[in-house]
């Protein structure tokens, strides 16, 4: 199944699974691992370091992004699948 096929179908499966992963205790236990890290990193740079102070700020920040991109996708998901249900429902009733 190729990542951009926007199928309905897909996309729930997509969907479903991007919300295991935000569920994951191994996930969510290595982004607040990373998190923290790159915080005491981040803290313990020196204030006149720039330069990696930015980079690791940079990191921290595109963590949260993939946590975003990950709920998008699962509520795109969620959405489907409701926009699926309606579908069904009104088919049943028609028939």
């Amino acid at each position: 199944m190729p990542l951009r096929d926007k199928t309905p179908q897909n996309r729930v499966t997509r969907g479903v699974r991007a919300q295991e992963i935000l569920d994951d205790p191994v996930f969510k236990e290595m982004i607040q691992e990373l998190r923290e890290g790159l915080f005491t990193r981040w803290t313990n740079t020196d204030s006149e370091n720039l330069s990696t102070r930015e980079n690791i700020f940079s990191v921290f920040n595109a963590i949260g992004e993939i946590e975003m991109q990950l709920q998008s996708i699962a509520n795109d998901g969620q959405i489907n699948q409701k926009q699926f249900d309606k579908h069904l429902r009104r088919k049943r009733s028609a028939a």
